[in-house]
Protein backbone atom coordinates (compact mmCIF):
# COMPACT_ATOMS: atom_id res chain seq x y z
CA UNK A 1 0.00 0.00 0.00
CA UNK A 2 2.76 2.43 0.92
CA UNK A 3 4.66 1.75 -2.30
CA UNK A 4 1.57 2.43 -4.38
CA UNK A 5 0.79 5.66 -2.56
CA UNK A 6 4.40 6.80 -2.93
CA UNK A 7 4.23 6.27 -6.68
CA UNK A 8 1.02 8.28 -6.90
CA UNK A 9 2.74 11.21 -5.21
CA UNK A 10 5.83 10.89 -7.40
CA UNK A 11 3.73 10.87 -10.57
CA UNK A 12 2.03 14.05 -9.34
CA UNK A 13 5.42 15.74 -9.26
CA UNK A 14 6.26 15.60 -5.54
CA UNK A 15 9.88 15.11 -4.55
CA UNK A 16 10.09 12.04 -2.33
CA UNK A 17 12.40 10.36 0.11
CA UNK A 18 11.33 6.74 0.66
CA UNK A 19 12.43 5.19 3.94
CA UNK A 20 12.37 1.38 4.01
CA UNK A 21 14.70 -1.23 5.51
CA UNK A 22 14.21 -3.60 2.57
CA UNK A 23 17.14 -3.38 0.14
CA UNK A 24 14.96 -4.54 -2.76
CA UNK A 25 12.50 -1.69 -2.13
CA UNK A 26 15.37 0.78 -1.99
CA UNK A 27 16.80 -0.47 -5.29
CA UNK A 28 13.41 -0.32 -6.94
CA UNK A 29 12.75 3.30 -5.98
CA UNK A 30 16.36 4.35 -6.61
CA UNK A 31 16.05 2.99 -10.17
CA UNK A 32 13.09 5.35 -10.59
CA UNK A 33 15.10 8.34 -9.45
CA UNK A 34 13.65 8.49 -5.93
CA UNK A 35 15.88 9.23 -2.93
CA UNK A 36 15.92 6.40 -0.39
CA UNK A 37 17.07 5.90 3.18
CA UNK A 38 16.82 3.34 5.96
CA UNK A 39 16.83 5.93 8.75
CA UNK A 40 13.51 7.62 9.60
CA UNK A 41 15.21 10.64 11.21
CA UNK A 42 16.64 11.52 7.77
CA UNK A 43 13.09 12.22 6.58
CA UNK A 44 12.54 15.01 9.11
CA UNK A 45 13.51 17.79 6.70
CA UNK A 46 10.55 17.00 4.43
CA UNK A 47 7.46 19.22 4.41
CA UNK A 48 5.22 16.20 5.04
CA UNK A 49 6.09 12.77 6.40
CA UNK A 50 3.71 9.88 5.71
CA UNK A 51 3.90 6.88 8.04
CA UNK A 52 2.73 3.65 6.39
CA UNK A 53 4.01 0.71 8.44
CA UNK A 54 2.39 -2.54 9.60
CA UNK A 55 1.58 -2.08 13.28
CA UNK A 56 1.79 0.03 16.44
CA UNK A 57 5.28 -1.03 17.59
CA UNK A 58 6.68 -0.22 14.15
CA UNK A 59 4.93 3.17 14.11
CA UNK A 60 6.33 4.01 17.54
CA UNK A 61 9.82 2.90 16.48
CA UNK A 62 9.96 4.94 13.26
CA UNK A 63 8.63 8.07 14.96
CA UNK A 64 9.91 7.98 18.55
CA UNK A 65 12.70 5.38 18.49
CA UNK A 66 16.47 6.03 18.68
CA UNK A 67 16.67 6.62 14.90
CA UNK A 68 13.09 7.79 14.64
CA UNK A 69 11.64 10.86 13.01
CA UNK A 70 11.59 12.89 16.23
CA UNK A 71 15.40 12.71 16.51
CA UNK A 72 15.83 14.58 13.23
CA UNK A 73 13.18 17.27 13.64
CA UNK A 74 14.30 20.88 13.74
CA UNK A 75 11.95 23.09 15.75
CA UNK A 76 12.61 25.82 13.20
CA UNK A 77 10.96 23.82 10.40
CA UNK A 78 9.02 20.83 11.72
CA UNK A 79 7.24 18.63 9.16
CA UNK A 80 3.57 17.73 9.15
CA UNK A 81 2.91 14.05 9.76
CA UNK A 82 0.18 11.85 8.28
CA UNK A 83 -0.17 8.44 9.90
CA UNK A 84 -1.81 6.02 7.46
CA UNK A 85 -1.02 2.77 9.30
CA UNK A 86 -3.78 0.83 11.03
CA UNK A 87 -2.68 1.14 14.65
CA UNK A 88 -4.44 1.72 17.96
CA UNK A 89 -5.87 5.20 18.61
CA UNK A 90 -3.82 5.40 21.81
CA UNK A 91 -0.63 4.85 19.78
CA UNK A 92 -1.38 7.68 17.37
CA UNK A 93 -2.18 10.02 20.26
CA UNK A 94 1.09 9.10 21.99
CA UNK A 95 3.06 9.69 18.79
CA UNK A 96 1.36 13.02 18.18
CA UNK A 97 1.99 14.19 21.74
CA UNK A 98 5.71 13.36 21.57
CA UNK A 99 6.15 14.89 18.12
CA UNK A 100 4.33 18.03 19.26
CA UNK A 101 7.19 18.77 21.69
CA UNK A 102 9.14 19.84 18.60
CA UNK A 103 6.26 21.58 16.90
CA UNK A 104 5.16 18.72 14.64
CA UNK A 105 1.45 18.62 13.78
CA UNK A 106 -0.01 15.15 13.26
CA UNK A 107 -3.15 13.81 11.65
CA UNK A 108 -4.27 10.28 10.81
CA UNK A 109 -5.62 9.14 7.45
CA UNK A 110 -6.42 5.44 7.74
CA UNK A 111 -7.09 3.85 4.35
CA UNK A 112 -9.51 1.28 3.06
CA UNK A 113 -10.08 -0.07 -0.44
CA UNK A 114 -7.30 -2.51 -1.30
CA UNK A 115 -4.30 -2.62 -3.62
CA UNK A 116 -6.07 -1.86 -6.89
CA UNK A 117 -7.73 1.29 -5.56
CA UNK A 118 -4.43 2.36 -3.97
CA UNK A 119 -2.77 2.25 -7.40
CA UNK A 120 -5.61 4.32 -8.85
CA UNK A 121 -5.66 6.92 -6.05
CA UNK A 122 -9.21 5.89 -5.19
CA UNK A 123 -8.81 4.82 -1.57
CA UNK A 124 -11.28 5.94 1.06
CA UNK A 125 -9.43 7.94 3.74
CA UNK A 126 -10.73 7.97 7.31
CA UNK A 127 -9.22 11.14 8.72
CA UNK A 128 -8.82 12.32 12.29
CA UNK A 129 -7.18 15.39 13.78
CA UNK A 130 -7.45 19.14 14.08
CA UNK A 131 -9.44 20.49 11.09
CA UNK A 132 -6.81 23.20 10.47
CA UNK A 133 -4.08 20.55 10.28
CA UNK A 134 -6.18 18.47 7.90
CA UNK A 135 -6.78 21.51 5.69
CA UNK A 136 -3.02 21.99 5.35
CA UNK A 137 -2.54 18.55 3.76
CA UNK A 138 -5.89 18.25 1.98
CA UNK A 139 -4.30 18.48 -1.51
CA UNK A 140 -2.18 15.42 -0.71
CA UNK A 141 -5.20 13.55 0.65
CA UNK A 142 -7.05 14.27 -2.59
CA UNK A 143 -4.21 12.72 -4.58
CA UNK A 144 -4.22 9.56 -2.48
CA UNK A 145 -7.95 8.97 -2.14
CA UNK A 146 -11.24 9.42 -3.93
CA UNK A 147 -12.84 10.65 -0.71
CA UNK A 148 -11.76 11.82 2.73
CA UNK A 149 -14.16 11.34 5.62
CA UNK A 150 -13.38 13.61 8.57
CA UNK A 151 -14.22 11.43 11.55
CA UNK A 152 -13.36 13.82 14.40
CA UNK A 153 -10.38 14.41 16.70
CA UNK A 154 -7.16 12.43 16.56
CA UNK A 155 -7.90 8.74 17.14
CA UNK A 156 -11.39 8.80 15.66
CA UNK A 157 -10.20 7.97 12.15
CA UNK A 158 -8.38 4.89 13.39
CA UNK A 159 -11.36 3.87 15.50
CA UNK A 160 -13.49 4.04 12.35
CA UNK A 161 -10.88 2.03 10.42
CA UNK A 162 -10.80 -0.70 13.06
CA UNK A 163 -14.60 -0.94 12.95
CA UNK A 164 -14.44 -1.11 9.14
CA UNK A 165 -11.88 -3.91 9.27
CA UNK A 166 -13.94 -5.90 11.73
CA UNK A 167 -16.35 -6.45 8.85
CA UNK A 168 -14.29 -5.73 5.74
CA UNK A 169 -11.49 -8.22 6.24
CA UNK A 170 -13.83 -10.76 7.83
CA UNK A 171 -16.00 -10.55 4.71
CA UNK A 172 -12.94 -11.03 2.52
CA UNK A 173 -12.13 -14.42 4.03
CA UNK A 174 -15.77 -15.48 4.31
CA UNK A 175 -16.51 -14.45 0.72
CA UNK A 176 -13.61 -16.54 -0.56
CA UNK A 177 -15.15 -19.53 1.22
CA UNK A 178 -18.63 -18.56 0.01
CA UNK A 179 -17.52 -18.32 -3.62
CA UNK A 180 -15.52 -21.54 -3.28
CA UNK A 181 -18.48 -23.43 -1.81
CA UNK A 182 -20.80 -22.11 -4.50
CA UNK A 183 -18.37 -23.11 -7.24
CA UNK A 184 -18.11 -26.61 -5.79
CA UNK A 185 -21.90 -26.90 -6.09
CA UNK A 186 -22.07 -25.61 -9.65
CA UNK A 187 -22.72 -21.91 -9.07
CA UNK A 188 -20.51 -19.54 -11.05
CA UNK A 189 -18.84 -16.69 -9.10
CA UNK A 190 -20.79 -14.15 -11.18
CA UNK A 191 -24.09 -15.82 -10.25
CA UNK A 192 -23.19 -15.97 -6.55
CA UNK A 193 -22.19 -12.29 -6.60
CA UNK A 194 -25.43 -11.24 -8.32
CA UNK A 195 -27.53 -13.12 -5.78
CA UNK A 196 -25.68 -11.74 -2.78
CA UNK A 197 -25.50 -8.23 -4.21
CA UNK A 198 -29.29 -8.19 -4.45
CA UNK A 199 -29.77 -9.78 -1.03
CA UNK A 200 -28.76 -9.54 2.61
CA UNK A 201 -25.24 -10.83 1.85
CA UNK A 202 -24.27 -7.68 -0.08
CA UNK A 203 -20.76 -6.39 0.72
CA UNK A 204 -17.61 -4.93 -0.88
CA UNK A 205 -16.67 -8.32 -2.32
CA UNK A 206 -19.98 -8.85 -4.15
CA UNK A 207 -19.98 -5.62 -6.20
CA UNK A 208 -17.88 -6.88 -9.08
CA UNK A 209 -16.89 -10.58 -9.16
CA UNK A 210 -14.14 -9.98 -11.73
CA UNK A 211 -12.57 -7.19 -9.64
CA UNK A 212 -12.90 -9.39 -6.54
CA UNK A 213 -11.01 -12.19 -8.28
CA UNK A 214 -8.32 -9.73 -9.38
CA UNK A 215 -7.91 -8.49 -5.80
CA UNK A 216 -7.87 -12.02 -4.36
CA UNK A 217 -5.29 -12.93 -7.00
CA UNK A 218 -3.07 -9.98 -6.03
CA UNK A 219 -3.32 -10.89 -2.36
CA UNK A 220 -2.42 -14.54 -2.91
CA UNK A 221 0.20 -14.59 -5.69
CA UNK A 222 3.02 -14.95 -3.16
CA UNK A 223 2.58 -17.26 -0.11
CA UNK A 224 4.75 -14.96 2.00
CA UNK A 225 2.67 -11.91 1.15
CA UNK A 226 -0.53 -13.84 1.80
CA UNK A 227 0.80 -14.77 5.26
CA UNK A 228 1.66 -11.11 5.89
CA UNK A 229 -1.89 -10.04 4.95
CA UNK A 230 -3.32 -12.72 7.21
CA UNK A 231 -1.14 -11.53 10.10
CA UNK A 232 -2.26 -7.95 9.49
CA UNK A 233 -5.91 -9.02 9.44
CA UNK A 234 -5.61 -10.77 12.79
CA UNK A 235 -3.77 -7.73 14.14
CA UNK A 236 -6.65 -5.46 13.10
CA UNK A 237 -9.25 -7.78 14.68
CA UNK A 238 -7.24 -7.75 17.91
CA UNK A 239 -7.24 -3.94 17.84
CA UNK A 240 -11.05 -4.16 17.87
CA UNK A 241 -10.86 -6.47 20.89
CA UNK A 242 -8.63 -3.89 22.61
CA UNK A 243 -11.16 -1.14 21.92
CA UNK A 244 -13.88 -3.35 23.39
CA UNK A 245 -11.78 -4.14 26.46
CA UNK A 246 -11.35 -0.41 27.11
CA UNK A 247 -15.11 -0.06 27.62
CA UNK A 248 -15.72 -3.42 29.27
CA UNK A 249 -17.43 -4.93 26.22
CA UNK A 250 -17.26 -8.52 25.01
CA UNK A 251 -17.00 -9.39 21.30
CA UNK A 252 -17.50 -13.18 21.38
CA UNK A 253 -18.00 -13.74 17.64
CA UNK A 254 -14.90 -11.77 16.72
CA UNK A 255 -12.91 -13.50 19.44
CA UNK A 256 -13.97 -16.91 18.17
CA UNK A 257 -12.99 -15.97 14.61
CA UNK A 258 -9.53 -14.84 15.75
CA UNK A 259 -9.03 -18.13 17.55
CA UNK A 260 -10.23 -20.15 14.56
CA UNK A 261 -8.10 -18.33 11.99
CA UNK A 262 -5.05 -18.40 14.25
CA UNK A 263 -5.35 -22.19 14.55
CA UNK A 264 -5.04 -22.75 10.78
CA UNK A 265 -1.69 -22.73 8.98
CA UNK A 266 -1.36 -19.81 6.58
CA UNK A 267 -0.06 -22.23 3.94
CA UNK A 268 -3.28 -24.27 4.16
CA UNK A 269 -5.45 -21.19 3.71
CA UNK A 270 -3.24 -19.99 0.87
CA UNK A 271 -3.56 -23.28 -1.00
CA UNK A 272 -7.36 -23.19 -0.70
CA UNK A 273 -7.44 -19.55 -1.79
CA UNK A 274 -5.25 -20.15 -4.85
CA UNK A 275 -7.34 -23.10 -6.00
CA UNK A 276 -10.45 -20.94 -5.90
CA UNK A 277 -8.79 -17.99 -7.66
CA UNK A 278 -7.47 -20.23 -10.44
CA UNK A 279 -10.86 -21.91 -10.87
CA UNK A 280 -12.72 -18.61 -10.63
CA UNK A 281 -10.49 -16.94 -13.22
CA UNK A 282 -11.11 -19.86 -15.59
CA UNK A 283 -14.87 -19.64 -15.14
CA UNK A 284 -14.86 -15.85 -15.56
CA UNK A 285 -12.98 -16.19 -18.88
CA UNK A 286 -15.38 -18.85 -20.11
CA UNK A 287 -18.38 -16.65 -19.22
CA UNK A 288 -16.93 -13.72 -21.17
Amino acid sequence: MGRRVARLLARAGHELTVCDPDAAVQRQFASEGVTTTTTPSECASADVVIIFVMNGPQALEVTLGPRGLLQGVSTASPPRVIIMSTIGPEDVRQIAAELATKGVRTIEAAVTGGLTLAEQGRLLLLVGGDPKDIDQVQPLLELMGRKSVRCGPLGSGLTAKILNNMLGTSNMYLMQECYRLGLAHGLEPRSVAAILEDGAGQNFWTRDPHDTLVQLDLLSRQPQYFATVLTASVKDWRLAIQLADQVGMALPFLGAMIAAVSSVEASTLHAQWRRFVDQGMTHTKSES
